[in-house]
């Protein structure tokens, strides 16, 4: 799971040491939507774990990868939750402003981002506007077990949809990366040559909302195509 954390200056000397947990938990509570008087998170089971440990001030507010101990294959018709999970009070985890799901809550009636404060879960979180800031990596689960294709496949774009700056982890792959962008009907709209080495941020600010094509060339002639989501 990809998420930020910060602390206040006041608490910097706490946040070194700080530890993270991350849960996906299987969420059995039986309801339909979120007017449904039967709507809880009480039948919740955790599935996969993970944790992140901070060592220096440098990573307060950034974006780290925590990766569950052990995939997990999903299972179809099976509500789930995704937690970044902190005991320490001076610890803020993050959240996305930029985009109001009141929209999408109102039409679906389905939670999008609920958080547990105090052993308390609140189905709109931090409310429609402010939505956690978390991401997850998924693949193909028949990938699961093929080093070559799931390294391939480790090549996940966030935040999807992007407004300013997209980020493409390149995992252990290096050298000499040919990026490509696409309109949706098939226009170059950008080209450039950089060198794969973490990840790679790629300023979309300059794009037009809608979707595009992405293809990444490596110096070994394979590629990886993905498709990106701008929005304005």
């Amino acid at each position: 799971m990809y998420f930020a954390t910060s602390s206040n200056a006041a608490d910097s000397a706490s946040f070194p040491g700080t530890f993270i947990e991350t849960t996906l938990y299987s969420w059995d509570d039986v309801f339909t939507d979120l007017n449904d008087p039967a709507y809880a998170a009480d039948n919740i089971n955790g599935v996969a774990y993970g944790s992140y440990n901070y060592t220096s001030n440098s990573e307060n507010g950034k974006l780290v990868y925590a990766p569950f101990d052990t995939p997990y294959i999903l299972e179809d018709n099976q509500r789930y939750l995704f937690c970044v999970k902190t005991t320490d009070t001076y610890i803020f985890i993050g959240y996305n402003s930029t985009i109001d799901y009141e929209t999408t809550i109102d039409y679906h009636l389905q939670p999008v981002a609920p958080i547990n404060n105090g052993g308390t879960y609140y189905a709109l979180g931090f409310g429609t506007e402010q939505t956690t800031g978390i991401g997850v990596k998924m693949i193909d689960k028949t990938h699961l077990g093929v080093e070559e294709e799931q390294t391939l496949n480790e090549i996940i774009p966030y935040p999807n949809p992007a407004q300013d700056m997209l980020y493409i982890p390149m995992g252990d792959l290096n050298g000499k990366i040919h990026l490509e962008i696409m309109d949706i009907t098939g226009k170059l709209v950008k080209s450039d040559v950089v060198t794969a080495n973490g990840t790679m941020a790629v300023n979309v600010a300059g794009l037009a909302g809608g979707q595009y094509n992405f293809r990444i060339t490596m110096e070994d002639n394979t590629t990886r195509n993905f498709k990106v989501v701008i929005t304005k």
